[in-house]
């Protein structure tokens, strides 16, 4: 069984986001509002974390697709807390 929970991360070139990660990897992001970003619960949370970027998100998704376990593309059995992205 798998988790997909997420984060406010860094991500370089774009600012504050929300990351999901499958047990701990980062796969994709979403982007939030303007005031969610001049949040400071928001802020400190990013703060916290290490900065990510675009291509290393890109890489675990493609790796994902190609081991059929991208929770978005297939059915990936995940446990009862875990937190999709909207589609």
């Amino acid at each position: 069984m798998f988790q997909v929970r997420c984060d406010y991360r860094y991500l370089n070139g774009i600012g504050i986001v929300l990351v999901y990660f499958l047990n701990g990897m980062p796969f994709v992001y979403d982007d939030i509002t303007d005031a969610e970003r001049e949040d400071p619960y928001v802020k400190a949370c990013a703060e916290a974390e290490v900065t990510l970027n675009v291509e290393h998100l890109t890489k675990n998704s493609e790796y994902l697709m190609m081991e059929e376990l991208h929770p978005l593309l297939f059915p990936v059995e995940l446990d009862e807390t875990s937190v999709l992205p909207p589609v």
